[in-house]
């Protein structure tokens, strides 16, 4: 199944009753640097996402990678992330934070929107993203909403790139997973995607 086909699939589905924050309803506070912290927001119950893709342009998503080692971001506050390019069926690494969170440590990128400002984290400027992993059985493993500010791409492209999401896991250890994700800026312009990945 093409991305777009399992987008279309997942947003007709209810969203799950609320997870609460000490489950993986919010961005990893296990390991952030503060000033990624400090945008968290639970996951709220009485959200649900727009079911038509009309008007929803591409959001790429891909895997954190430390720069300089390629290796699975971690959460540590002194690693640099950056965005690496995943296709469905790409292995991704269940990490543990420095307080004990298991997670996955996902990116993003985009074209188009308005980026916010990475200089404040809690800006209501900053893109909203919203992202709901499900498991092989098609139940939530986690949810994530926070805002989270993009940056120009550092590689030199016309991208916009948020290299660090943290995605606290429910616990569960599934084999495989699908992502899926939508974010909307301050101007109200709409991106979603999704990626199938393989867990180690």
């Amino acid at each position: 199944m093409t991305s777009a086909a399992r987008w279309r699939t997942w947003v007709r589905m209810p969203r799950a009753a609320a997870m609460g924050a000490s489950c993986g309803a919010c961005l990893a506070l296990s390991g952030c640097s503060a000033s990624v912290a400090q945008h968290v927001d639970a996951a709220r119950a009485d959200v649900e996402l727009d079911a038509s893709t009309e008007g929803c342009e591409p959001l790429e998503l891909g895997l954190c990678t430390i720069t300089g080692t390629g290796q699975p971001c971690l959460g540590a506050f002194e690693e640099a992330g950056q965005f690496t390019v995943a296709s469905d069926g790409a292995l991704a690494s269940l990490v543990t934070g420095p307080q004990g969170s298991q997670m996955i440590v996902l990116a993003a990128r985009t074209r188009g929107i308005e980026p916010g400002d990475p200089e404040r984290p809690a800006s209501a400027d900053n893109p909203v993203v919203e992202i709901v992993v499900l498991g092989q059985d098609g139940a939530e493993v986690s949810t994530y909403r926070g805002r989270a500010a993009f940056t120009v791409d550092p590689a030199g492209s016309d991208w916009l790139v948020q290299p660090e999401i943290f995605v606290v896991m429910d616990g569960s250890r599934p084999d495989a997973v699908e992502v899926h994700a939508t974010l909307t800026d301050r101007n109200g312009a709409l991106r979603c995607g999704s990626l199938a990945l393989r867990m180690r």
